[in-house]
């Protein structure tokens, strides 16, 4: 207890080292590649066979000189694990149409390929109509499918080597640039998955020819899956030209509910043909 203990005082280096010592090893990690991000996303939506989302759709067509202007929002949900043989899935679908002049119009359509389709369309009445699809097959043209989360995935695959990928804050960001003499085959089917009944990208009068094309596709950094996607075209037919951007949001990938008809559609009918 006599015994004088003398401390030596701590330098600046010895005090830097044990701080140094001490520290956890922090290491950094590399950033996901394309290729990472793309089989993330397709691994997921690789393993859904329905999907729910909604798509919003802007037209503004100048025809014979006079420019009008269109818009579709169309709500739906789609079973992929039926499909007929002319095409197409289990699907429900709400659009309603604000055209550029006169009353904003809802269209609910029920359709089961093979089987059997149920409208209800507020600008012709409010009514349900029934139509016998095992007798029209592929004759009657009508929307048949959206664009899965896959399919969209599946393009992506197509263009790995031009394509512009971007790492965003909450998302990646994909941009292909479509040319319309090598990718008319892709463009059309992006065509025909932004248009709704009304569109003029469904075949009209006019002979619309592509002259640009592009598409976003956003795939979210948290879970790595394709949360939506934007796609414009601008065609041309002589002098009239037409400008279509669509937004499809997938909101689910899965399914919420069963696709059926209301009561109302078979009572107004008369007929129940689905399941």
């Amino acid at each position: 207890g006599d015994t004088e203990v003398k401390e030596e005082p701590i330098s600046n280096e010895t005090a830097a080292n044990d701080v140094e010592n001490s520290s956890e090893v922090v290491e950094e990690i590399a950033p996901l590649t394309l290729d990472d991000v793309l089989a993330a996303a397709m691994e997921e939506a690789g393993e859904s066979t329905a999907h729910e989302g909604t798509m919003s759709i802007s037209e503004t067509s100048t025809l014979d000189g006079i420019e009008t202007q269109v818009s579709f929002k169309a709500t739906y949900e789609e079973d992929m694990s039926f499909e007929g043989e002319y095409g197409g899935h289990v699907l429900h679908h709400i659009t309603e149409t604000v055209p550029y002049e006169g009353d904003t119009y809802t269209r609910e359509v029920y359709r089961k390929p093979d089987i059997a389709e149920y409208e209800l369309n507020t600008e012709l009445g409010d009514e349900w109509i029934f139509r016998d699809i095992s007798l029209t097959g592929s004759a009657y043209e009508d929307r048949l499918h959206y664009f899965s989360p896959y399919e969209y995935l599946q393009i992506i695959e197509q263009y790995k080597d031009t394509l512009i990928f971007t790492e965003m804050d909450d998302f990646y960001e994909i941009l292909i640039e479509l040319n319309p003499e090598t990718d008319l085959n892709v463009i059309e089917e992006l065509n025909w998955n932004a248009a709704e009944d009304g569109s003029l990208l469904k075949p009209s009068e006019y002979a619309f020819d592509p002259v640009f094309s592009t598409l976003y596709l956003y795939i979210n950094k948290e879970d790595l899956i394709l949360d939506s996607v934007t796609y414009n075209v601008s065609l041309e037919d002589g002098e009239n030209t037409l400008h279509v951007s669509s937004f499809h949001e997938f909101t689910s990938y899965m399914l919420t509910d069963v696709i059926e008809p209301p009561a109302e559609a078979y009572e107004q009918t008369g007929v129940e043909q689905w399941n």
